[in-house]
């Protein structure tokens, strides 16, 4: 569900932004560069990165089924960040999303946004196959 959803608020989102949302954007992106090794603070900048695409988005639909995922996305975030904090990998795709936002690229938001879910995916399936461990490393 997330794939579709969050892959269609990027798309919209790119073609609906205000100037000022991409800059919002802009502005979450660069406090997640930032975050360094502080994990609770790159998992918060993280999940405001995807409220403020999908609020850029203006479809009401889509923003409250994401609303109502709020809790499963902050799980997942607790999975996937490492305890040294967000990964390259991950503010790299997010900055391919708001640059796309910002170009008005809707087929490249879609596309990044879909390759940005799956490559989540694909870390919670590989964190879930190790028994006891969690994204920190710790023992569960």
């Amino acid at each position: 569900a997330r794939l579709v959803i969050e892959t269609e608020c990027a798309g919209l989102a790119a073609e609906r932004a205000t100037a000022e949302e991409v800059e919002e954007l802009r502005t979450a992106l660069s406090e997640l560069e930032t975050s360094g090794a502080d994990r609770e603070r790159g998992i918060r900048c993280e999940l405001r990165l995807h409220d403020l695409v999908a609020r850029a988005s203006r479809n009401t639909v889509l923003g409250r089924i994401l609303e109502s995922l709020r809790d499963i996305l902050r799980e997942s975030r607790e999975t996937t960040v490492p305890a040294s904090g967000v990964t390259a990998r991950t503010i790299e795709s997010q900055r391919r999303i708001v640059e796309a936002v910002g170009n008005r690229d809707a087929a490249a938001a879609r596309d990044l946004m879909r390759e940005h879910i799956r490559a989540v995916s694909e870390r919670i399936r590989k964190v879930s196959a190790s028994p006891g461990r969690d994204s920190t490393g710790a023992s569960a």
